[in-house]
């Protein structure tokens, strides 16, 4: 994989950070080139050097076991940071990923032109970025260099409807305008490049991407997570990962690595600005309207409900029900997040839901051995 110079496109409204990718297509339907688009006003802020493609592209090419040659200035924090990225990638995941060479033509340790100022958090409206957001306002955040400035809801994530992110996008940018922040919406094809790719994991690729394109601008970037330190493996590594992505002038952060999700609901429950913004759902994207029916919507719904202020939140249409919770499905390789709700559950005083995540987890122990002995039977 050949990533070539950044060229930069100007047109009347927006500005456009364009590298063209060579090379042997990763599968069909590769696209040509990877781009970043903010408003025109933004033009001073975009950076030339490499660090934005190389970021993106590099999960994706160790997916596919190709070396990375790069054409342009890349930063020497940057390039040893994601040599320490891929054995961590590769600890976690042996049988997909691969390690792979990046050949820089030209390492660069220098600051951009304008020194950058801006303190952003990548936002998508869910529990761990509100969280950011509201860890880091100048209330709670009493270091002035760590407080917020900017958010950062991408085009091209989560969300791929024009209608439905433009909807999400005014209701959010009113958000952080009341607590006097900037909320910057680019747009970015790099998606595209993961077609094939587990994304939910692989993202904080081209997230950190994103924000190395503003690399004029941004000094901080805080990345929210949703796992902790002491999970079990992967999902431990998940939140001191992004750190890696860092160059010599902008910091990225795993944000709250060490605090579960359940103790950020207990958090926000009382942050009246989510209670019509909480947007947890990714199965029907409807605007701000959760769908109440996936894990991700009844786990977050019992969480509020142990908050006592679920009938707040809006953009839970749908009741809560004990049937909902015990048909829960939990994942063999990803359990925390419902011990997490158990034990506050048990903490609450509310032996009900507690019951309820038991019996989750008796009906998923049975699927589990179900699976398992399907897989020695097709074995055999």
């Amino acid at each position: 994989m050949r990533i070539h110079p950044v060229e930069i496109i100007s047109r009347r409204e927006t500005v456009t950070a364009v590298t063209r990718v060579s090379g042997p297509p990763l599968f069909k339907g590769m696209p040509a080139s990877l781009w970043f688009e903010c408003p025109a006003a933004y033009r001073e802020f975009l950076s030339e050097r490499a660090d934005a493609a190389v970021a993106s592209l590099l999960l994706a090419a160790m997916s596919y076991g190709q070396d990375i040659v790069v054409e342009g200035p890349l930063s020497t924090r940057l390039y040893r940071g994601l040599y320490d990225l891929q054995e961590v990638a590769v600890r976690m995941y042996p049988d997909r990923m691969k390690r792979i060479a990046i050949h820089a033509e030209q390492l660069d340790s220098t600051s951009p032109p304008l020194t950058p100022h801006a303190v952003a958090g990548a936002f998508s409206g869910g529990v761990d970025s509100f969280y950011t957001l509201w860890s880091h306002l100048p209330r709670n955040d009493p270091d002035p260099a760590a407080q917020l400035t900017h958010g950062l809801f991408v085009r091209g994530f989560d969300i791929a409807d024009a209608k439905n992110y433009e909807r999400c996008r005014a209701l959010y940018q009113k958000v952080f305008e009341r607590q006097g922040l900037t909320l910057l919406t680019p747009h970015t094809n790099s998606r595209g490049w993961y077609a094939e790719l587990d994304w939910s994991w692989m993202y904080i690729a081209p997230l950190a991407g994103m924000a190395l394109a503003l690399g004029s601008l941004l000094r901080r970037f805080y990345v929210p997570t949703g796992s902790t330190t002491d999970c079990a493996a992967p999902w431990g590594e998940f939140a001191q990962l992004n750190r890696l992505f860092s160059t010599e002038t902008l910091e990225i952060i795993d944000d709250a690595p060490t605090t579960r999700k359940p103790t950020k609901i207990f958090a926000l429950a009382h942050w009246d600005e989510t209670y019509d913004h909480l947007r947890v759902c990714y199965r029907k994207i409807d605007g701000l309207v959760n769908c109440c029916r996936c894990a991700k919507c009844i786990n977050t719904m019992a969480a509020l409900e142990l908050t006592g202020q679920l009938s707040r939140y809006k953009t839970f249409p749908l009741p809560l029900t004990r049937r909902k919770i015990r048909l829960l499905r939990v994942p063999h390789h990803a359990p925390f997040l419902y011990e997490w709700m158990l034990t506050q559950a048990r903490e609450c005083g509310r032996k009900d839901m507690a019951l309820d995540y038991s019996v989750a987890f008796a009906l998923s122990r049975v699927r589990w051995r179900l699976h398992t002995l399907r897989k020695v039977l097709q074995r055999d």
